[in-house]
């Protein structure tokens, strides 16, 4: 290796970063997907920030997750982009993620055991939303 090579690679080592929560976003990813999930029934799912920070950072993988790395995967992350709608305060201050409800399209995949529609009771919490999702699907159907 040549003098004028150590130079270079010296000089250009303090520019290169290394994204070292890579293994956090997918620990985020998983969480945010399980909430997900959890929270079928909500009209406006949400979790406060720092339940969701604490939460990934009891995975072994992300210990240093902090409010910074989640405001970075979501600017930057597709997945993450894709489970959550929004990050912001509320009306008393406190911070919240707020999570993307779970498409039909995704109820569809899932299969009849996870169906709301009125053969198997329907959702007895928010009958307007049996009644949507049913209809939603009763256009799909039609336009196949």
């Amino acid at each position: 290796m040549l003098i004028r090579e150590i130079i270079v690679e010296n000089q250009f080592s303090k520019y290169i970063e290394d994204d070292v929560n890579d293994d956090a976003v997918v620990a985020l990813v998983g969480i945010l997907r399980a909430l997900q999930y959890e929270a079928q029934d909500f009209a406006i799912p949400k979790i406060s920030v720092k339940a969701l920070v604490n939460l990934v950072k009891n995975s072994p993988e992300a210990e240093g997750f902090n409010l910074d790395a989640l405001n970075s995967a979501y600017k930057s992350n597709e997945l993450v982009k894709n489970l959550i709608t929004n990050i912001k305060d509320d009306d008393n201050g406190v911070k919240y993620v707020y999570i993307k409800p779970l498409n039909d399209e995704l109820e569809d995949e899932l299969g009849d055991e996870n169906s709301n529609s009125a053969g198997d009771g329907g959702d007895t919490k928010n009958p307007e939303k049996t009644v949507d999702s049913m209809a939603k699907r009763a256009l799909k159907k039609k336009k196949k």
